[in-house]
């Protein structure tokens, strides 16, 4: 029989998903079905698990949401696509350390969780699959979305108490993690509760010292310590290398290798955040490069912490029933409760006293200072561009390039001062981009020499398409360049995923403020036209030439800057409550 009399746990998933990762048509699989109607494997694993619906993938495997049958709620599952022995071993190893250990701050796991899946297509294989505690809530790194410009001190005070009592645990059990960073941090929903994930690289030796032992390489750039990116051995301090880089991305909002002094590699990080001194040594300790310089012990930490501050109320209540969280337990939460389903697919606000009003006005602000310092940018690249452009060598170039090109009847595809065009247009578009850079907004990671060129490159292949397509019209040359210089500037900046919605928000609204501001043929506008045809090669551009490219390339930063705001403060939160 392919069928099987289940009724759906609840109307929010209206069919099943297929695991096999090599399945043409995974979804959707009609419920009742106990065999994937295109490959043929069990869609009921386990005989317990249904799954629902893929969450995503990371590393080597791909995670999903089920229910289980026995006991009516959802878990996560994750299931390995890789073969390799060293995969499986970790695989394997993750299952063994998240099941010995039970902490409110690491996801649970049952000693039966893990277990194998047989599929038939295209080949026989079996799949390591591991069922775990399903967290409902936001990660750090996405709290950080929320505060650009570094959350509140008092949050992640909150949030140190919580990730040293939980490393306080992991190195009890002589546990490593080895990949701490905001991303494995993760905040239950209801609680508030830290919760510390991905233990698939986590360093286990119960019978002997870790230090005696190297450590297989693992590295999160910016995070992990310089012991585990040479590929030494690990200690307890390696994590709170990991730790307090993390905690210092959370205060700044700024990623901690363009923090790294150029000479010495330390970070700078103290301007950025006006924090308790005795929290800034803190955590300057923490990340020091020689291991025997950091904190020895979780308990050493825990104690300059306390001296900050007290523990807050969620960690104190947890040591008061023993370890186990009193609430926020997603074991408990059933699959029918629809409302908080929904609330689940939206954005949280992480703990801390601020408002709501507080996250729209620092929304506003980094899109204001962004947009001033883009549009600034533009300005400036464009005034040095005209300073380069109009020297000796480059009207030079100019003419000559022009006169070379009329016997061949290629005057009207060559510009008259293609030389002077691509000067300013260059400039303008790195200008543009390093004020994006040094405004440092949207959880961008500051990358000045990539997107200074890609601002370049991005601005001359606009100006050249632009020529082209002016064959055509006027209109059409301004939206190809629309479509080619702000998509390629924007890719160009360190921006969070997903890069391509910046890219095609900021080449729309561009493309329709360029063809609007010709088609009012404002005064600058028509500046900015004659200069891209002077009347006559080798003349330097007039004062309204220069004025109106000037106009065009200011405006045309501020508005990317505002592009950028739109779509990570509005775009984003919304597409991401809508999936």
């Amino acid at each position: 029989m392919s069928q099987l009399a289940i009724a759906p746990p609840s109307t929010v998933y209206s069919a099943l998903h297929c695991v096999n990762p090599d399945c043409r048509a995974p979804y959707p699989q009609s419920w009742g079905n106990k065999f994937c109607q295109c490959c043929g494997s069990s869609v009921i694993l386990n005989n317990r698990y249904l799954p629902l619906q893929r969450l995503g993938s990371g590393g080597f495997a791909v995670t999903y949401v089920v229910y289980d049958m026995q006991q009516q709620h959802e878990r996560v599952l994750k299931v390995l696509g890789e073969t390799s022995a060293k995969a499986v071993e970790l695989f394997e190893q993750e299952a063994r350390v998240l099941s010995q250990l039970r902490h409110p701050g690491i996801p649970q796991v049952d000693n039966d969780s893990l277990f194998t899946l047989s599929v038939r297509h295209p080949t026989d294989r079996s799949l390591p699959c591991l069922v775990m505690e399903k967290i409902d809530g936001q990660t750090l790194q996405e709290c950080l979305s929320q505060y650009p410009k570094g959350c509140p001190e008092a949050t992640v005070i909150n949030w140190f108490h919580q990730a040293i009592d939980i490393l306080r645990q992991l190195h009890q059990q002589q546990i490593i993690h080895r990949d701490l960073k905001p991303a494995n941090f993760m905040l239950r929903r209801e609680s508030g509760q830290l919760v510390v994930i991905d233990f698939g690289g986590a360093k286990v030796d119960p019978q002997q010292s870790v230090a005696q032992r190297s450590s297989t390489r693992l590295v999160s750039p910016g995070y992990s310590p310089p012991e585990q990116v040479a590929g030494g051995a690990v200690l307890p301090a390696s994590d709170f290398y990991a730790l307090g880089r993390t905690l210092i991305h959370l205060l700044t909002g700024r990623y901690p290798s363009d923090l790294e002094d150029p000479t010495t590699g330390e970070l700078r990080w103290r301007r950025c955040a006006a924090v308790n001194p005795a929290l800034a040594d803190l955590l300057d300790d923490m990340v020091q490069f020689d291991v025997r310089q950091r904190p020895a012990t979780a308990e050493v930490i825990q104690a300059r912490l306390w001296q900050i501050t007290p523990p807050p109320s969620i960690l104190q209540s947890t040591r008061q029933s023993g370890g186990r969280s009193t609430k926020g337990n997603s074991l408990r939460r059933p699959v029918q409760n629809l409302a908080r389903l929904a609330q689940a697919k939206g954005g949280i606000q992480p703990p801390s006293n601020s408002s709501g009003n507080l996250s729209l006005s620092h929304s506003l602000a980094d899109t204001t200072w962004s947009m001033l310092l883009a549009g600034v940018g533009g300005g400036i690249g464009t005034i040095v561009g005209f300073d380069l452009a109009y020297r000796s060598p480059t009207l030079q170039f100019s003419v000559w390039l022009w006169q070379v090109s009329r016997p061949f009847s290629l005057e009207a595809l060559v510009p008259m001062q293609l030389g002077c065009e691509l000067m300013v247009f260059g400039a303008a578009g790195l200008g543009t981009a390093l004020g994006l850079t040094i405004a440092g907004g949207f959880d961008q990671r500051r990358r000045p020499v990539q997107a200074g060129l890609m601002g370049a490159i991005g601005y001359i292949s606009g100006l050249l398409g632009l020529r082209l397509a002016a064959l055509d019209g006027v209109l059409v040359g301004l939206i190809v360049f629309a479509e080619l210089a702000p998509v390629l500037l924007v890719l160009g900046l360190g921006l969070p995923t997903p890069r391509l919605l910046y890219a095609a928000v900021a080449g729309i609204a561009t493309t329709g403020a360029l063809v609007n501001l010709a088609a009012a043929n404002l005064g600058f506008m028509v500046s900015f036209w004659q200069f891209l045809y002077p009347p006559t090669p080798g003349m330097a551009a007039d004062e309204a030439s220069w004025w109106g490219c000037l106009i065009v390339f200011s405006l045309l930063g501020s508005l990317l800057a505002g592009c950028l705001g739109l779509s990570r403060y509005v775009l984003v939160p919304l597409f991401r409550w809508l999936r």
